[in-house]
């Protein structure tokens, strides 16, 4: 075999071993990028989701307290109204014998009491 061929062989050996190189290089690569791309995406989708749960829990305190208020608020009425449902129950019939004319009056009375009426 001539030197030249040798030389031309080896070459060729050469060549093909670098590009088989460079080729698992650029894959490694590829394959590095794509998974450091998709790590931030995460990355990102994670906090995004994060932020939004953070955000409901500030938003579900705030509207517990307000509707906690409101309810505070409305203590006094419910507890007037709670007396006032216990006293008509409460109520004697003016006249046991008619139990409708007896409510009339009643109510009469409480709509006058509500009105300011006596």
């Amino acid at each position: 075999m001539s030197p030249l061929t040798v030389v031309g062989l080896l070459l060729a050996l050469s060549v093909a071993g670098n590009a088989w190189l460079f080729n698992s290089r650029d894959v490694a690569l590829a394959e590095r990028a794509t998974f450091e791309h998709a790590s931030k995406d995460t990355a990102v989708a994670a906090k995004a989701c994060s932020d939004g749960v953070e955000g409901l829990a500030a938003d579900g305190k705030k509207r517990h307290a307000d509707l906690l208020t409101r309810i505070k608020a409305q203590a006094g009425q419910v507890a007037a109204l709670e007396g006032a449902s216990i006293a008509a129950l409460n109520a004697r019939p003016a006249d046991p014998g008619d139990l409708c004319k007896s409510l009339a009056q009643y109510l009469a009375g409480e709509i006058r009491k509500e009105r300011g009426v006596r």
